[in-house]
């Protein structure tokens, strides 16, 4: 919950009041850590399956025999062809949320050059569905974010 906050670590200390301010952001830090690392780890088991998936297709058209090839080659490519996109997009999927610092915010120094940001609720939701979200999807919602600031209501189809 504190993740959630821009306060996180004040509020880690009003629940502890012996942790230093330096100790909370630690904590705050290597939690997000934890959370990245473990939704990455869903992720490849995901590019893991689908690797398997696509190694068991290749494996059944080997041995297949030169009849049953040609005769199964009309659905046979095509299958692998999908497989094989599935499993190259899989592994192009970005964290559309993450954003480079020096660009939003222009960088004030060297150490800001590399720095990233992101959007917390947007971690933790992809945490707690073990997915990563589609740009369109982080767009769409951002969309409602600023419409929702901005006092207006919004309908989107999906």
């Amino acid at each position: 919950r504190s993740l959630l906050s821009s306060q996180s670590s004040a509020d880690l200390q009003a629940v502890n009041p012996f942790l230093s301010m330096e100790l909370s952001e630690l904590l705050s830090n290597m939690s997000v850590a934890c959370i990245l690392r473990a939704s990455r780890l869903g992720h490849t088991n995901r590019c893991i399956v689908a690797t398997a998936t696509l190694l068991e297709k290749i494996d059944h058209g080997l041995k297949l025999g030169c009849q049953q090839a040609n005769a199964a080659a009309a659905s046979l490519r095509p299958n692998l062809q999908q497989s094989c996109a599935a499993l190259a997009a899989l592994l192009l999927t970005e964290r559309h949320y993450v954003y480079d610092l020096k660009q939003e915010e222009g960088a004030s120094d060297a150490n800001d050059a590399n720095k990233l940001g992101y959007d917390p609720r947007y971690l933790i939701f992809e945490f707690v569905w073990n997915i990563l979200l589609r740009k369109k999807q982080v767009v769409i919602v951002d969309e409602f974010m600023t419409t929702l600031a901005e006092g207006r209501s919004k309908v989107k189809q999906i």
